[in-house]
C-alpha cells in the first residue's frame, strides 16, 4: 500500500539530538534582571517624555478656571490667528522690558563703580598729603 500524505497525515518528524555544542550567541546575552531594569527605567523615561509635553507637572497643578480655547467646538482659525498674534506682542513686550532693565541695571552699575573711583581717588588725595 502506497502512503500518502495530506494536509492532517504527515511523516513524523525526526527528533533533534542534542550533541552537547552550544549554537547559541553568548557575547550579547543580557540577564533577565538587566532586561526588566532597562525596560523599567525606558518607562519611567517615556513617562517624563509625556509629562514634559503638558503645562502642569500634576493634575493638582491645573487651576480649576483655567479654559483652552482650542478645545471649544465653535473655536475657529481666524481665532487662533488673533490669540496668537497677543501673544506675540505680549512676548515682544516682556524681551522690551526686560531689556530696558538691564540696560538701567548696566548703568546705574557703572554709575555705581565712577562713583566708587572717584571716592578712591580722594582717598588717594587724601593719603599723598
Amino acid at each position: 500500500m502506497v502512503k500518502t500524505y495530506t494536509k492532517w497525515r504527515r511523516p513524523s518528524p525526526d527528533p533533534e539530538i542534542n550533541n552537547g555544542k552550544k549554537i547559541t550567541e553568548t557575547q550579547s546575552y543580557v540577564p533577565p534582571k538587566t532586561q526588566i531594569m532597562n525596560m523599567i527605567l525606558a518607562g519611567e523615561r517615556l513617562e517624563a517624555d509625556r509629562m514634559g509635553r503638558y503645562d502642569f507637572e500634576t493634575e493638582k497643578d491645573i487651576d480649576p478656571l483655567f479654559r483652552d480655547p482650542t478645545r471649544d467646538p465653535m473655536f475657529d482659525i481666524a481665532q487662533a490667528s488673533q490669540l496668537d498674534r497677543v501673544a506675540s506682542e505680549n512676548l515682544l513686550k516682556a524681551e522690551e522690558e526686560v531689556k530696558t532693565k538691564k540696560a538701567e541695571a548696566k548703568k546705574a552699575e557703572e554709575e555705581k563703580i565712577k562713583a566708587d573711583l572717584a571716592e578712591l581717588e580722594e582717598l588717594r588725595k587724601q593719603k599723598s598729603q
